[in-house]
């Protein structure tokens, strides 16, 4: 599995803001994060677990992630809350 993360997944911006870790990029334009890291370092940015009640959409933020697992490559994708980290839908 390969993913091209060259523009932004939503928005196909090229403009990214700086983060603290190199493998993960945010969109100037959306917001939205994304990048390849393993699966565990991914629940920093975004939890595994569903919002019981979602925020407005114009709050919530895209993300898109290819991770590492112990099980081979794992994509992780979808919407979620930036407030919380909880996930308003996946896919």
């Amino acid at each position: 599995m390969r993913i091209d993360y060259s523009s932004c997944p939503a928005c196909s911006s090229k403009q990214f803001a700086e983060t603290d870790d190199l493998r993960v990029s945010t969109c100037k334009r959306c917001g939205a994060i994304f990048g390849t890291l393993p699966l565990g370092t991914s629940y920093q940015y975004v939890l595994p677990y569903f919002e019981k009640q979602p925020a407005p959409i114009e709050q919530c933020r895209y993300f898109d992630f290819l991770c590492i697992a112990s099980d081979g490559l794992r994509r992780r994708h979808g919407w979620y809350n930036p407030a919380n980290k909880l996930i308003v839908q996946a896919g």
